[in-house]
């Protein structure tokens, strides 16, 4: 799932259809599939800004991932102008303990929810 945002803000979200886990990027495809997630996540990107009148988008975050998720943003960062980043965290929250990426990527969405903040709006 690909989420644009901005200033606290969701303004596209779209399911990308390739799968990416450690098995596509060992396969004998990965270059393929690769070229096809990064044209999906350029034509999102390309949306936002000429459609929805946005400015360009400063970086990208990979969800925590339990293994080749630095490969996989290497990849990325290699194939398109937008600087990809793995999501930690740590940058918004002060643990009392280490999160290391494995543990941010099971608990991923009580996270998600539990830094969800309702707005005033009904």
């Amino acid at each position: 799932t690909l989420s644009l945002s901005k200033n606290g803000s969701v303004y596209l979200t779209r399911r990308i259809n390739t799968r990416v886990d450690n098995d596509a990027m060992q396969g004998t495809d990965w270059d393929m599939v690769k070229e096809r997630l990064v044209l999906e996540i350029q034509r999102s990107l390309d949306y936002f800004e000429s459609q929805m009148g946005q400015s360009q988008v400063s970086r990208l975050l990979i969800s925590p991932l339990s293994s080749d998720g630095q490969r996989l943003i290497t990849e990325i960062n290699e194939a398109m102008a937008v600087r990809v980043e793995m999501m930690d965290f740590k940058e918004i929250l002060t643990p009392d303990k280490d999160l290391p990426l494995e543990l941010q990527q099971e608990c991923l969405l009580a996270m998600g929810g539990a830094l969800r903040q309702e707005g005033a709006k009904a």
